[in-house]
């Protein structure tokens, strides 16, 4: 079997060819792939199937998914150490002020309460910061999830759950690094 179809979702080439119990789907998207074969696997009532795939764009995207999530982690890393020394200091400072005012220095107290005025203006500031990367950190993990599933639809059965779990296994290990090898692209 050998049929070339044009996709209706992109407007792009769609070829299928079967020979030898092999079967070879060439397209640019890996949704649509994903579909075809777990079509064609729900009509064959095919319940295993570990499959191999090449999608160099895909992969480019995943690899700038990957590198936005090490960035954000080193932000967010960051951000974290800065407002941890900002409430140490704030610490510092409080105690400073409390020596202040058993010592009637009202002036120096004056001093220390604007710079911890200062300080924690600061450390709001930082912590919006930290919410923004947060929330950005989450949409990347969130769009490289999908590229997980996308990738997952290409298999079925054990391939498909085993795949599934080890990229979830290297997301929580921090070693997002190895995902496109796990993905097998």
């Amino acid at each position: 079997v050998d049929v070339s179809f044009v996709c209706l979702r992109d407007k792009k080439p769609l070829r299928i060819t079967a020979q030898d119990a092999k079967m070879t789907v060439f397209t640019e998207d890996i949704e649509l792939a994903g579909d075809i074969i777990q079509d064609l696997c729900e009509f064959l009532k095919i319940t295993e199937l570990d499959s191999t795939a090449c999608f160099p764009a895909e992969v480019a995207a995943f690899g700038r998914i990957v590198t936005n999530v090490g960035e954000y982690n080193a932000a967010r890393l960051k951000l974290t150490t800065e407002m941890a020394d900002s409430s140490n200091l704030i610490k510092t400072l409080l105690i400073k002020a409390e020596d202040c005012r058993l010592l009637g220095d009202m002036r120096l107290m004056k001093q220390v309460f604007a710079t911890l005025y200062e300080i924690n203006r600061e450390l709001v500031g930082e912590y919006k910061k930290r919410e923004n990367n947060q929330a950005a950190l989450m949409g990347v993990l969130k769009e490289m999830n999908q590229f997980i599933q996308k990738s997952a639809r290409i298999r079925i059965g054990a391939p498909k759950n085993a795949i599934i779990s080890s990229c979830r296994e290297a997301v929580l290990a921090n070693n997002v690094q190895n995902l496109a090898n796990l993905l097998k692209l």
